[in-house]
C-alpha cells in the first residue's frame, strides 16, 4: 500500500484560518503572540514553509517529531525529513495546479524509516499541505499540519485482526455444524435400524422364550423353565434399553416449538400411564393447582412420568409411597417444580452423578431400569432452558427439583 493522496477540503477550518492570519494579524505584535500561543498548545504539529520548503516557523510538536533544532528557521525541511518522502511531496505539490489541500498518510518506524503499511510499533501520521495564497491567488507558502493518528490506526488494525479471527472461528463453527449435521443424519439411520432391525428379532426371541416358559412337557424340567424365564426377562430389559436409547438420541434432533400447556393436564396423563404401579404400591400422589407452562408437551410428559415413576419404584416394600408435587415462582420467567417422595433416598455426593447416562446406584436385580431415565430428564429440562437437581437423604426421601418456562 503506497501513500494515499486525498484531494479536497479538510475539516480543520480553524487551523487553516489561523495560518492565513500570518498575512494579516500576525503583523501586529499582540496578534502574533496570541497566534503563536494558540499553535503551540493545539495537539497537532504545525509548520509554515515557503514554496521551496524552507522553514518559516514551526511549533514544538513538529520539532520534536523530526528532531529539528530550536533555531531551525531558514533551514530546509529536506534536512530533517526522509528524502524519499520529500521527493514524493515535491512531485505532488508541483502537480497541484488547483492549489487544493493535499493530504498524505504514512508511518515512521522506530528508527524513523518511512513505512506505508501499518504494523504494531509504527507511528502513523496524516500530513496535510495547506497552500497560502495571495489576494491575487498566487502561491505564497504552505502550512503543514501533522496529525498523529497512531491510536486510531492501531484500533483500526486491531479491528481488522479481530474480524479475521472471528471469520476464522465462524468457518470452524460452520465446519463443525456441517459435521454435526452429518452425524445427526447417521444417528437418524441408526435410530431407524435400531427401531426395526434390533426390536423385531428381539420380539421374536421374547415371544419364543415366553412359549418355552409356559410349555407343559415332561422333558422340559424346572431348570429349563427357569432359563426360559430368565431369557424372557433379559429380552424385555433389552427392549426397554433400546427404547430408552432411541428416546435419548432423538432429544438432540429438531423438535416442535414449545406452546402454552396446563401442567395439571400433563400430570394427569403421567399418572394415568402409571396407574398400575400406583395401585400395586398403594401410593398416594398429591398436588395442588399447577401453573400453565410453555413447553414441548410430549417431552414434559415423559419428564414427569420418569420422575414420578422413580418415586414409585425406589421405595421400601413395607412403606407406601407418599408423593407430593408442588410449584413456586422461580427467577426470571420460570416456575420451580418439586416432586418429593418418602423413598429410599440417595447419598448427597451422588446427586450430580445420577444424571449421567447409564448411571445406576442399585443392582438391577433390586430395581429394574436402564440408567437413562434421569439423563433423559436432564436433556428435556435443558432443552427448555431450565435446570434440574436433586436434594436427598438416605432412608428419608428424595426431592427432584426442576425449572420450566412459565406462560405469561
Amino acid at each position: 500500500m503506497g501513500i494515499t493522496i486525498i484531494l479536497g477540503l479538510l475539516s480543520l477550518t480553524l487551523l487553516i484560518t489561523c495560518m492565513q492570519l500570518f498575512r494579516g494579524i500576525a503583523k501586529e505584535r499582540k496578534g502574533k503572540e496570541n497566534l503563536i500561543h494558540l499553535l503551540e498548545t493545539i495537539p497537532i504539529g504545525v509548520c509554515h514553509v515557503d514554496k521551496e520548503l524552507e522553514v518559516i516557523w514551526c511549533n514544538k510538536k513538529i520539532k520534536n517529531l523530526y528532531e529539528m533544532p530550536e533555531d531551525c528557521f531558514g533551514s530546509n525541511l529536506a534536512e530533517y525529513v526522509n528524502p524519499n518522502i520529500i521527493a514524493i511531496v515535491k512531485e505532488t505539490l508541483a502537480g497541484n495546479d488547483k492549489m487544493e489541500v493535499i493530504s498524505f498518510e504514512g508511518g515512521l518506524s522506530a528508527d524513523k524509516t518511512p513505512v506505508f503499511e501499518y504494523a504494531p510499533g509504527v507511528r502513523w501520521m496524516k500530513l496535510s499541505y495547506v497552500p497560502i495564497l495571495s489576494e491575487q491567488g498566487n502561491l505564497l507558502s504552505y502550512v503543514i499540519l501533522n496529525e498523529d493518528t497512531t491510536d486510531e490506526k492501531r484500533a483500526e488494525h486491531q479491528l481488522l485482526v479481530n474480524n479475521k479471527t472471528i471469520q476464522l472461528q465462524l468457518r470452524k463453527i460452520e465446519d463443525l455444524n456441517s459435521g454435526l449435521s452429518e452425524a445427526n443424519a447417521h444417528l437418524d439411520k441408526f435410530a431407524a435400524m435400531a427401531s426395526h432391525d434390533l426390536k423385531s428379532p428381539l420380539k421374536v426371541i421374547h415371544g419364543f422364550a415366553g412359549l418355552l416358559a409356559n410349555k407343559e412337557d415332561e422333558e422340559f424340567g424346572p431348570q429349563d423353565r427357569r432359563m426360559a424365564n430368565y431369557m424372557e426377562q433379559c429380552t424385555k430389559q433389552m427392549g426397554t434399553l433400546i427404547e430408552d436409547l432411541l428416546t435419548f438420541c432423538r432429544l438432540d434432533q429438531k423438535l416442535d416449538d414449545p406452546v402454552p400447556v396446563q401442567t395439571s393436564k400433563i400430570v394427569d396423563k403421567a399418572l394415568f400411564n402409571l396407574q398400575c404401579s400406583i395401585k400395586e404400591k398403594k401410593a398416594n400422589v398429591h398436588f395442588d393447582k399447577l401453573p400453565k407452562i410453555v413447553v414441548q408437551e410430549s417431552l414434559v410428559l415423559q419428564l414427569f412420568q420418569n420422575i414420578l415413576g422413580n418415586a414409585l419404584k425406589f421405595t421400601e416394600s413395607v412403606r407406601h409411597p407418599q408423593i407430593t408435587l408442588s410449584s413456586e415462582p422461580a427467577e426470571g420467567q420460570f416456575v420451580l417444580f418439586t416432586i418429593a417422595d418418602n423413598g429410599i433416598g440417595i447419598k448427597p455426593e451422588k446427586t450430580k452423578e445420577i444424571f449421567q447416562a447409564f448411571t445406576r446406584l442399585h443392582n438391577k436385580n433390586q430395581y429394574e431400569g436402564t440408567g437413562l431415565g434421569l439423563a433423559i430428564c436432564k436433556k428435556i429440562v435443558e432443552f427448555h432452558q431450565g435446570k434440574i437437581w436433586i436434594e436427598s437423604e438416605q432412608n428419608v426421601g428424595t426431592s427432584v427439583k426442576f425449572t420450566l418456562p412459565l406462560a405469561t
